[in-house]
């Protein structure tokens, strides 16, 4: 690939990065997946049929920080992209939907709550909020 073409490439994709309905799609199939895989009973037995069978191997807590800091990005990105700021009702959305899914765990075969993974969930959205503000910065930075 030539200079001129990786340029163009580059702004391709950031033009696709930066399109609103991107982020939409990325918050609802961020929230998605993890609503399923905290509020399945056995999540790891579709894991175990895949390629992501090294996931297994993860602490818990680790997952659960991934998880939240990874849907943190893709709203707070959304949020800074649309307003240019980030509303207080967003993180408290986002701590509600982590305590909920650990509270919803109880009526769910084979779970439990634990106050540790929702700990472990409100570390992951603030190291989300700390990523998705650098990668806004990021972007914001001119090609040249």
């Amino acid at each position: 690939m030539n200079d001129e073409s990786e340029l163009e490439w580059r702004r391709s994709f950031l033009d696709i990065i930066r399109s609103r309905q991107t982020h939409a799609i990325m918050c609802i199939f961020a929230t998605g997946v993890i609503s399923w895989a905290l509020l399945s009973p056995d999540p790891f037995a579709v894991v175990q049929i895949s390629g992501l069978r090294w996931v297994r191997q993860l602490n818990d807590l680790v997952m659960h920080m991934g998880a939240f800091s990874t849907l943190t990005v893709a709203i707070v990105t959304l949020s800074l992209r649309i307003s240019g700021f980030l509303p207080l009702t967003i993180v408290v959305g986002l701590v509600a939907y982590a305590v909920a899914t650990e509270i919803l765990q109880t009526f769910v075969p084979g779970r439990t709550c634990d106050p540790a993974d929702a700990l472990a969930n409100t570390a992951g959205i603030i190291v989300g909020i700390v990523a998705a503000q650098r990668v806004v910065c990021l972007i914001r930075r001119p090609l040249n």
